[in-house]
């Protein structure tokens, strides 16, 4: 009986190829690295010629041990601490070396973790059992290389940490609500500080074209006098001025106020606002409203066969066995981004 055809696209046999390339040759960084492994720093598949897909299997081997002996090892250096062989969580107070060690150790056991899921990850994709399907649902939609490697490159980069994005976008709604109404009380105070007509700084005066040169039957002698006086002299600080007329602060911090309270929070990255577009903050949903608009945004029609191919990509990617995401799924998700999206 012969070999089964192999599904997977040789663009994505390559670019996993090139990717686990560069983590073999790599490695996790170094235990007094604190920086985490950044999963997007890989060397791009476009600088490599085509690989000898023979090797691919020795390849995701090489990288598999790599992660797992340095996850030993940093296994192994956590339990024995050099202050105390009887303790292995012994970093007494005055040993502050030892205590900065073991944060260093946590930080390096992180990293290896990530490169471990990294590597997991990558090999799941060229999955026949896991991924065939999604490929084959492709076939009739990608007709360019680059195409594949966007829909591969959508699916991981749409992976984040969501809720984090959706907690920072309230606080920032709250604070411009907050600004809006500080400034607005900003400028009345300092409208009221004018209308005193004591002496104020060339930044607290008025420079607006409504100064109130006449005087009103209903202010008292001294009123009038100290309005005289800073129209005198508003009028020669301004035959004086060489720098042009001044800001006038009152009128800013209104305009300040009204855009503050009409702006909208805005990241500027379409997968997070796809992402944290609707109420609805599930997981799964979150990450399908991602991967759509990144998908867009390559220029990918979403249609059946490639809502298909994301719904067996996304329980890939994510890997978890608490999410089941069908095409239905995927197509409500993105149906409800959309819907939010025409609102706006």
């Amino acid at each position: 009986m012969g070999k089964a055809k192999n599904v997977v696209p040789r663009v994505i046999q390559r670019y996993v190829f090139v990717r686990l390339s560069g983590k073999c040759d790599a490695g996790p960084p170094p235990l007094n690295d604190g920086d985490e492994v950044d999963p997007k720093r890989f060397l791009d598949p476009w600088e490599m010629a085509d690989p000898p897909l023979d090797g691919l299997s020795s390849k995701q081997g090489e990288a598999r041990r790599k992660a797992v002996e340095f996850a030993e090892k940093i296994d192994g250096l956590l339990f024995h601490c050099p202050h105390c062989e009887n303790d292995p969580l012994c970093h007494p107070e005055d040993e502050p070396y030892i205590e900065y060690l073991f944060g260093e150790l946590s930080r390096a056991v992180s990293a290896a973790a990530k490169y471990g899921q990294e590597i997991s990850l990558l090999e799941r994709l060229i999955d026949q059992d896991l991924m065939g399907d999604a490929y084959l649902a492709l076939s009739t939609e990608l007709t360019e290389d680059q195409h594949w490697i966007a829909f591969i490159d959508a699916a991981r980069n749409a992976q984040q940490h969501f809720p984090e994005y959706r907690r920072i976008h309230k606080k920032a709604a709250q604070l411009l609500s907050e600004v809006s109404t500080v400034a607005r009380q900003l400028a009345l105070l300092l409208a009221e500080l004018q209308r005193t007509n004591v002496r104020l700084p060339v930044e607290l005066q008025r420079h607006d074209k409504d100064i109130e040169a006449f005087f009103s039957p209903s202010e008292s002698q001294e009123v009038q006098h100290l309005k005289l006086l800073r129209f005198v002299e508003r009028a020669q600080s301004q035959d004086t001025a060489s720098a042009g007329t001044p800001l006038d602060l009152r009128s800013y911090l209104f305009k300040v106020s009204e855009i503050a309270g009409q702006l909208p929070v805005d990241f500027a990255c379409p997968e997070v606002e796809a992402a944290i577009s609707t109420r609805q903050n599930s997981k799964k949903s979150a990450y399908l409203r991602a991967f759509g608009v990144l998908l867009k945004n390559s220029k990918i029609k979403l249609s059946a066969p490639v809502m298909r191919a994301m719904a067996i990509t996304a329980n890939v990617i994510l890997d978890d066995v608490d999410l089941s995401i069908s095409e239905d799924t995927v197509r409500k998700a993105l149906k409800r981004s959309q819907t939010r999206q025409k609102k706006k």
